[in-house]
């Protein structure tokens, strides 16, 4: 819904802040649409080699025989996996190409991995 009202130049900036506000409808952000580049590329590559490093760690006892390691090793991976879906599937649900950059959303991703997942751990 638009509204025509012509704003004057006289008009104070208290009513040209307010008036552009409610009027305008569509804010697009700069670089939405784009292309994922390296960066982000290489955040989301490094987020896949340290889950899967870590679940290979986590691994326990560690005197298993190979053939055993590696089954457990892909069940802690395919667990950690399956704990991904329900927060890949709401991010899809609500993320919107024309609003959003997605290089913006995989730094904020790779952000979440990095501090979100590892400081509870710490404590």
């Amino acid at each position: 819904m638009r509204f025509n009202v012509k704003i004057s130049d006289s008009s104070s900036w208290l009513t040209r802040i307010l008036c552009s506000a409610f009027i305008t409808q569509d804010v697009l952000i700069e670089g939405a649409g784009s292309r994922i580049i390296f960066d982000s590329f290489q955040k989301l590559t490094f987020a896949g080699i340290g889950v899967a490093l870590l679940s290979y760690c986590a691994v326990s006892p560690r005197s298993l025989p190979f053939p055993e390691y590696n089954r457990l090793f892909l069940q802690n991976l395919s667990i950690v996996w399956l704990a991904a879906i329900a927060p890949v599937v709401s991010l899809l649900a609500v993320y919107d190409g024309k609003y959003n950059n997605i290089n913006t959303v995989v730094s904020s991703s790779a952000c979440y991995v990095v501090f979100g997942i590892r400081l509870p751990l710490c404590s």
